[in-house]
């Protein structure tokens, strides 16, 4: 009867370090989380904005962000990534993000608007640069009471032409 604890006891052994020396070979790595996004990697900081559109005249289509801001992670890293993905793409070119982060704690949303033509972000706003002047287009801007979904920022992409013609929706 001894032979035969000694034996299991031996199995059971055997039977534990091999499983164990295989967990450790094939242990699953940690997955990198990768923060998904579908527009450029350069961005414009708020206080450059003026600058950057009379400097460069024509139209753009901004998206107003705060880096910190959940709100924004969310359009940026979920609406926008979804977005893409419906419309078969990575990177949607047209949008130029502005960094909504030095702003000034001081500035009113009034001011903002009257300015900029939005009071909340994140926004998506479509400027025209022609002679010096920068003229307000179409806005779409965030509130926290009814935020603003998927399909409607296809929409603002197709009021203001940039929803190409070889997206597949």
């Amino acid at each position: 009867m001894r032979k035969f604890w000694r034996i299991v006891i031996a199995f059971v052994l055997i039977l534990s370090i091999t499983a164990s020396g295989l967990y450790l070979v094939f242990r699953p790595q940690n997955a990198d989380v990768l923060k998904q996004t579908s527009l450029k990697a350069s961005t414009v900081a708020f206080g450059d904005l003026e600058d950057y559109l009379l400097d460069n005249p024509g139209k753009h289509y901004i998206y107003f962000c705060q880096t910190t801001s959940t709100d924004c992670e969310f359009v940026k890293n979920d609406l926008l990534v979804k977005l893409a993905d419906d419309a078969n793409v990575t990177l949607f070119e047209d949008i130029e993000p502005v960094d909504m982060s030095a702003l000034s704690k001081d500035i009113s949303s009034n001011a903002i608007r009257k300015a900029w033509g939005f009071s909340h972000y994140p926004a998506f706003v479509a400027y025209d640069s022609i002679n010096g002047e920068i003229i307000i287009g179409n806005v779409l801007e965030w509130d926290t009471n009814q935020p603003f979904t998927m399909d409607e920022i296809k929409t603002w992409m197709k009021n203001v032409g940039i929803w190409r013609a070889e997206y597949t929706n």
